[in-house]
């Protein structure tokens, strides 16, 4: 049941019903001969237009619910450009993931050499226990 969390309630019997008459079958679901699968993505696809009419038939121009769905549906999703490492363009996930990981070790290396003493002697004075009293307000 986890993998219907997106189907309503009211539908999750149906799609329940066509999974199992697909497991009783050696076909896959994307097959044309599978004899669940066009019925179950007929009832889903309604259910989606159904949902979408209902949507569309509650848009006021007046609290200004048109214009945010057109806004929202015309909107071209940005490109994300390219993972670029040393050798070449990252196309699978494992060479994703090896080009981020060795971005943050990159980015992440401990300073051997400060560069301001005077800023990092002032830091380390700031985190010395004792300067953080509070003072004392006689009364």
């Amino acid at each position: 049941m986890e993998c219907y969390t997106r189907i309503p309630p009211s539908r999750r019997p149906i799609a329940v019903e066509d999974n199992q008459a697909a497991d009783e079958t050696s076909y896959s679901v994307s097959s044309p001969g599978h004899p669940g699968g066009n019925r179950s993505t007929r009832r889903l696809n309604e259910w989606r237009n159904d949902q979408w009419s209902a949507t569309l038939e509650s848009l006021h121009p007046e609290d200004q619910s048109l214009w945010r769905i057109t806004k929202r549906v015309m909107r071209l999703p940005t490109p994300s450009p390219p993972l670029v490492t040393p050798g070449g363009i990252a196309l699978s996930d494992p060479e994703k993931v090896e080009a981020l990981a060795d971005n943050l070790e990159t980015q992440f290396q401990p300073v051997t050499d400060p560069s301001f003493p005077a800023v990092i002697e002032k830091f380390d004075v700031g985190l010395n226990p004792t300067s953080w009293r509070l003072p004392v307000n006689p009364s």
